[in-house]
């Protein structure tokens, strides 16, 4: 196996959990969005929206994960680092969006 395909195999994989965990979200908050806006008589499901949602919420906390400033609180207490780190997905995940 080559080199490429070993990498795309190791990030594929590295994806699949963010990817499922923000795509099942994704389709709770369009199902509540949906149940409200049926009371005024509009219909809407999207499921491609949620899945490309979660595809690029995924990759970007990967590349969020990959960043030297993620080990920034690596030293410190534990619930510093967790604090850190949150913020730093949610900007990215902001920023992708």
């Amino acid at each position: 196996m080559s080199k490429t395909l070993k990498f795309i195999k190791k990030e594929l994989l590295e994806m699949i959990p963010p990817t499922i965990y923000f795509f099942v979200v994704f389709h709770i908050v369009l199902h509540a969005r949906g149940l409200m806006a049926k009371q005024y008589g509009i219909e809407f499901s999207s499921t491609a929206l949620a899945l490309i949602g979660a595809l690029v919420v995924g990759k970007s906390i990967l590349i969020a994960d990959a960043l030297p400033l993620t080990k920034m609180f690596a030293q410190h207490r534990l619930i510093y680092n967790i604090l850190w780190k949150t913020f730093l997905y949610f900007v990215v995940a902001l920023l992708f969006q």
